[in-house]
């Protein structure tokens, strides 16, 4: 998680924390960016982060840094039988990106974004029955400032979060 913030799951971080996906708890990962981190990236085992910051992880760094992260997610897991919601591609995403999602079975499907504070800001799909297969979305990010963002899958009865970063 990266922003403008000096705590986060009742502990002390500086801008940049590794939480654990499953139940929210703070990681002892722990970089030390000097200001606010706005874009995060993960590519193999590292994190690239952009921001404010001019140093991290006790070196310089410039607004942008790239360190290993030993707390990957792990890729997205199934909703239930085959049921996959993929990362936005591409990402960082300035105007437009596909969001891509498996079903099993014909079901009702919501997909919405939702901002850090977990606000809903946009709702895609409504309680849309989709039938089995594979489904692409193309999203526009023309509504939505820079920053850091959460899409929420539903379907058949399971959710599923990913992030995504728009940047201008």
């Amino acid at each position: 998680m990266g922003g403008d913030f000096t705590t986060i799951a009742g502990g002390q971080r500086a801008s940049l924390a590794a939480l654990d996906g499953a139940t929210g708890a703070l990681l002892d990962w722990d970089p030390k960016p000097d200001q606010s981190v706005h874009a995060l990236e993960v590519s193999g085992e590292r994190l690239y982060a952009g921001g404010y910051f001019q140093a991290a992880a006790g070196l310089p760094h410039l607004a942008l840094m790239g360190v290993s992260m030993p707390y990957i997610a792990p890729p997205p897991a199934p909703l239930g039988p085959d049921v996959m919601l993929s990362p936005i591609r591409p990402t960082p995403l300035q105007s437009t990106a596909t969001i891509r999602y498996a079903l099993p079975a014909a079901a009702s499907v919501s997909l919405a974004v939702y901002d850090l504070q977990g606000r809903r800001v946009e709702s895609l799909l409504e309680h849309q029955v989709q039938p089995a297969g594979e489904h692409l979305l193309t999203v526009s990010a023309e509504r939505l400032a820079a920053g850091c963002y959460f899409y929420r899958l539903e379907a058949g009865g399971m959710v599923s979060t990913q992030k995504a970063v728009v940047v201008r």
